[in-house]
């Protein structure tokens, strides 16, 4: 799975002044995000790191904060991010490590985390310290990302300001998605080093608001930690296409229907290619466009066949990948409604429970 820089979306949004006043408020924070922020000291026991996340939490984000994390499912096949995982875990690789509080661990920080054994476990322990002292916390299912915005949006009755604290872009996207009529929830990116802490809301995407409610296609089409990336062609060279295509901003609304028709999923899906390879809808398909691209390119000196578009059956398959990635997190949400597997019958993709 080709991966992107899903930082860069974060340029199409602005940021809020840093002197809000945040009145009565409540902090919502991302627990993957909390695992690695806090440095283990060297020769100090599970006991002492877990006191130092919670002292952590009380001093910079109030006692009542809520903290939400990842979820590991028994057989991690099947979880939507198992790829990405897979990915991350080979860049740091560990062995599984038994503890408890008086346990030292032996190994760094970053090789502990990257096993997702080794994380599980200390969620665990961590949920439970938490909870002793006081905290809320919640655990998703698998990914926390929705979790995290639900969890603060059903805060906002409670509280004048609710402020999510994490780096994902995926929150920022969501919040933007799920909670763009709400101006009170915040994203507060912490600073590190010489980078200063960067504040934004659910209305910081300064585009129309049709634009806005596609955000998570955009994000997802253009690749996110469970979608494949396009070669050369970012999230905000998209974003920009929409803007100023109002029947291509119309198309993708298809994304956000439940129960979609699979059909119509990967002629959209076509368009907008077509779209990002600079191609008119008079151009007849997608293999059309990919071996006009080709032809162009062989008198190149170089040329990556990376480069070129997707084929049809490819670009199908990316469509409908990217729809089960916003109908998990945007329709599912809006719908209140169980939690629901993908299953493709006939030209209809259809939510099934399980």
């Amino acid at each position: 799975m080709r991966k992107c820089v899903k930082s860069t979306l974060y340029k199409a949004f602005e940021q809020c002044s840093d002197s809000i006043n945040f009145g009565n408020s409540i902090y919502v924070i991302d627990g993957g995000y909390l695992l690695h922020r806090v440095v283990w000291n060297h020769m100090e026991s599970f006991a002492s790191i877990c006191n130092n996340y919670i002292e952590f939490v009380r001093i910079y984000y109030k006692s009542n904060a809520v903290i939400v994390f990842d979820g590991y499912p028994e057989d991690a096949n099947k979880s939507t991010k198992c790829a990405e995982r897979l990915r991350r875990s080979r860049k740091h690789s560990s062995a599984d490590v038994l503890f408890n509080d008086s346990i030292i661990p032996t190994i760094s920080q970053e090789k502990f985390l990257a096993n997702d054994r080794n994380k599980k476990r200390l969620i665990e322990m961590l949920t439970t310290k938490f909870l002793n002292a006081g905290f809320e916390v919640e655990q998703a299912e698998e990914d926390a990302d929705r979790l995290i915005v639900i969890t603060a949006i059903s805060k906002l009755s409670e509280f004048d300001s609710v402020i999510i604290i994490g780096e994902d872009i995926d929150l920022l996207v969501l919040l933007t998605a799920l909670a763009s009529n709400n101006q009170n929830i915040y994203l507060l990116k912490p600073g590190k080093g010489k980078i200063e802490q960067q504040i934004y809301s659910s209305t910081s995407l300064q585009v129309d608001k049709s634009v806005a409610e596609n955000i998570a296609f955009v994000h997802a089409f253009s690749g996110c930690d469970s979608t494949s990336a396009l070669f050369n062609q970012g999230k905000i060279k998209l974003l920009n296409i929409l803007k100023q295509n109002t029947q291509l901003n119309e198309i993708v609304e298809i994304f956000r229907e439940e129960n979609a028709d699979s059909h119509n999923i990967s002629e959209a899906g076509e368009r907008v290619l077509a779209a990002l390879y600079g191609y008119s809808d008079d151009v007849r398909s997608l293999n059309d466009i990919r071996y006009y691209c080709f032809t162009r390119s062989v008198y190149k000196t170089k040329f990556n066949l990376a480069s070129l578009p997707p084929t049809e059956d490819a670009a199908r398959q990316h469509s409908f990948r990217t729809y089960y990635q916003e109908s998990t997190a945007i329709v599912r949400i809006h719908k209140k409604s169980r939690k629901m597997g993908m299953e493709k019958e006939q030209h209809r993709i259809n939510a099934i429970p399980h």
